[in-house]
């Protein structure tokens, strides 16, 4: 937890590589919708100008509310899901329910901006606090482990290779013991949709052939339905194991 201190220093600090990122991409802009201006005096067919999107100068308390906003987000939507039970599950008659399980699948936009360093804490940390707001201290919990470019081997000490081997020793710590494991998914990566999606041409090359196999990019494992059913049961087993 930082201090109040330390968010005024850090909002001041992006605010002012923004404000210089700013004056810099604004520069640019102006200086090539000059030149888009020109070439369109030379010809029948004009290029658009281009528009200046500027990076936002925030409050103290905006540049903190960034910091844990999706998992507000997410709580927020399971407690009105809870509150409406009745309405979404006609079957449901006032009987009670129990939160058994969590499902985490993620780990690609941490390989940015240094964030893969604290995965490993933040994690464990996650755990225990969907395990409080939902009162349910021994919820079982499969994390998925990333598997992009399937059982390609992956950089040693490169950000994925971090983020993968962190996942897989958070279900070890000793709280975690048997209550938490980690689902390898690299083996059911869609060599298929993969060969289709890289090779001569892309998937580009014949659409109504790659519709049959993904829909997406390699960051969303390509959208690949037989992926994406072997991961959901490989998780689904994980569950039922930790359940037992």
């Amino acid at each position: 937890m930082l201090s109040d201190k330390e968010y005024v220093e850090l909002a001041a600090k992006q605010n002012a590589e923004n404000e210089a990122w700013n004056k810099a991409e604004l520069a640019k802009i102006e200086a090539a919708n000059k030149r888009i201006t020109e070439q369109n005096k030379k010809t029948n067919k004009e290029r658009p100008l281009r528009k200046f999107r500027p990076r936002p100068i925030v409050t103290v308390e905006e540049y903190k509310d960034q910091f844990g906003k999706d998992y507000r987000n997410m709580v927020k939507e399971v407690h009105e899901c809870l509150a409406d039970i009745g309405e979404r599950f006609p079957g449901y008659k006032a009987q009670g329910y129990e939160i058994d399980g969590f499902v985490w699948f993620q780990g690609w936009n941490d390989q940015y901006q240094d964030r893969w360093l604290t995965y490993e804490k933040n994690m464990a940390n996650f755990i225990r606090d969907v395990r409080k707001e939902f009162k349910a201290p021994k919820m079982a919990f499969v994390i998925g482990q990333m598997g992009h470019d399937g059982l390609k081997p992956d950089k040693e000490g490169s950000p994925r290779d971090y983020i993968k081997k962190a996942q897989a020793a958070v279900p070890e710590y000793p709280e975690f013991k048997g209550n938490a494991l980690c689902v390898k998914t690299d083996k059911y990566w869609d060599m298929e949709a993969h060969e289709i999606y890289t090779g001569p041409g892309g998937w580009s090359k014949d659409v109504n052939k790659w519709r049959q196999f993904g829909n997406d990019r390699p960051y969303h494992y390509f959208g690949s339905p037989w992926c994406f059913a072997q991961i959901g049961t490989a998780f689904g087993e994980g569950m039922l194991q930790l359940l037992k």
